[in-house]
């Protein structure tokens, strides 16, 4: 399963497990990920989420996605830690 901003891949999902409407993976970062590295550690703070400081593109829920098989579905932005888990609902 790989991560799309926009039509951009940023990396790949593994080892997928449901919890309720959350599911988490393990999530493998690509070189086109390291634009957004600052932006995944401020959603994940537990300081708080300053909005203001990022392009209003990354925080539009419509340009988030999945691709697994050729098949493309919607999901909100998705929470990456820095030890590779991520978690994710599907739109």
């Amino acid at each position: 399963m790989e991560l799309l901003f926009k039509d951009t891949v940023i990396g790949t999902i593994s080892g997928l497990n449901n919890e309720d409407s959350w599911v988490h993976g393990i999530f493998e970062a690509n070189e086109a990920f390291n634009q957004y590295k600052e932006f995944f550690r401020a959603i994940v703070c537990e300081e708080g989420f300053e909005e203001s400081k990022f392009n209003c593109e990354l925080l539009n829920d419509e340009n988030w996605s999945i691709s697994k098989k050729g098949s493309i579905a919607g999901i909100y932005i998705p929470a990456i830690y820095e030890d590779g888990d991520i978690s994710f609902r599907y739109r």
